[in-house]
């Protein structure tokens, strides 16, 4: 499958009047497609300011760039798209939590005050994901675990890059323990990444083991709770007790130098 990269380059500054004068915000590269200044987020996420027609592309972190289809290919069909959607079965059968409850007291979800700050229940928030959505009800019907970090998390965030690199260790050292990641893909500007997207940036890019979705920021979510004033600082990280549904720690930022590895230790 031929894709063509967004970069800006010469051509671009030639043929802006030209594109500008047509009712489109960006410019025709040579080779290049639509070229204009792209995030990764609109580039996942299939903004015009990316790809035309509007699609989702792929990023390229080494280039900082964005890898759009090329004009009139169909991207929701042919070998590559199979391929694709065979990954994200594969990947889905293994992070999706249990859809079963174990018997272990967790049938029903804590009812109290529910927050997002330590001493406050969670409440079941929901999240998307390319299979559907994934609720923190299921989560907690596994009861082999015991503890959940909730890794709040954006694909322009370096302090978040720096921590997600180290989850993958994280958790082969603490799942056995009881250990639960969630890791929550989200954006500091009121944009709803898709459940796609979050397959992109947690299995594509860091290879998680463990589940993952992305936050629609719509009233009722975790991320408009978290920022009501749509001031946002990210990573955020929560540990949840499982059996309770309690806030037992909530860290603003990655912790520097020793990670989060010690606060998860002290609760398992």
């Amino acid at each position: 499958m031929q894709r063509r990269r967004l970069v800006l380059g010469t051509t671009c500054a030639v043929v802006a009047i030209a594109v500008l004068a047509a009712g489109h915000a960006g410019c025709i590269g040579e080779d290049a497609g639509w070229v204009n200044l792209c995030t990764q987020v609109d580039c996942l996420n299939g903004s015009a300011a990316c790809c035309l027609p509007a699609v989702p592309g792929t990023w390229n972190f080494d280039l900082g760039a964005c890898d759009c289809p090329a004009p009139g290919e169909d991207v929701s069909t042919g070998p590559d798209a199979d391929a694709d959607a065979d990954a994200d079965a594969d990947a889905d059968a293994d992070a999706d939590p249990p859809d079963t409850y174990t018997g272990c007291g967790r049938e029903t979800y804590p009812t109290g005050r529910y927050g997002v700050t330590p001493g406050f229940l969670m409440k079941d928030y929901s999240f998307l994901r390319s299979s559907g959505r994934l609720g923190l009800a299921s989560l907690r019907g596994d009861c082999d675990h015991t503890l959940l970090l909730v890794f709040l998390t954006s694909p322009s965030c370096a302090y978040c890059a720096q921590e997600a690199a180290t989850l993958n260790a994280l958790y082969a050292e603490y799942e056995p323990r009881g250990l639960e990641i969630l890791g929550v893909l989200a954006d500091e500007g009121g944009l709803s990444p898709t459940g796609a997207a979050a397959d992109r940036y947690f299995r594509d890019r860091y290879r998680a083991p463990y589940p993952y979705a992305a936050n629609d920021w719509v009233a009722g979510t975790l991320m408009a709770d978290a920022f009501p004033d749509g001031a946002v600082g990210l990573p955020v990280n929560w540990l949840v007790d499982l059996a309770t549904m309690r806030i037992v720690e909530k860290l603003d930022g990655y912790p520097d130098p020793e990670g989060i590895e010690p606060y998860v230790a002290r609760r398992l």
